[in-house]
């Protein structure tokens, strides 16, 4: 954390309530199915903001301030929503991840910028550590497309921190 750092907000990502469970989701045709026998080590979102939170602070002249509190010192606000965290059985067996995330002001009035996140990896084989591996790839070449977004939006965010905004 330097004094030049973007110090971002990050808001915990919001679901839908059928995606927020532990079993990992299989999805045939357009019918998600929970696994009984296979469970993340958390709720999908609270895995997703966790990684993004990690990569946020990863990055170089960024900072994640989390959990968000509007008192703690912060240049704008990361938030969104989780669509998708599941193996998709159509098309070639594959894990996808789907998430819409929202920068907003510090004071949360002014909507800076948003983007829709899309990736997804083969599963070699229906055993969890492949499930794993095929998340973990999916999560990390969308964290990918983050990091840049971000980067990109550097000065606007800097710009938005810089105005009287009525704080």
């Amino acid at each position: 954390d330097t004094p030049e750092s973007i110090r971002l907000a990050v808001k915990e990502l919001t679901v839908m309530d059928g995606l927020d469970r532990q079993a990992v989701l299989i999805a045939s045709d357009n019918v998600l199915t929970p696994s009984l026998q296979w469970y993340w080590e958390g709720s999908p979102e609270a895995l997703t903001t966790d990684i993004l939170l990690r990569n946020v602070n990863c990055l170089p002249g960024f900072v994640g301030v989390a959990p968000y509190r509007p008192r703690v010192e912060h240049d704008a606000v990361l938030a969104g929503d989780l669509g998708r965290f599941n193996i998709q059985k159509q098309g070639g067996v594959r894990f996808a991840v789907a998430f819409s995330l929202e920068l907003w002001s510090r004071n949360q009035r002014r909507l800076l910028a948003s983007k829709r996140f899309t990736a997804s990896a083969p599963v070699a084989a229906m055993a969890p550590a492949d499930v794993a591996v095929a998340a973990g790839a999916a999560v990390g070449q969308a964290m990918g497309e983050v990091d840049d977004w971000l980067k990109g939006l550097r000065a606007l965010i800097e710009g938005a921190a810089g105005e009287k905004s009525g704080e």
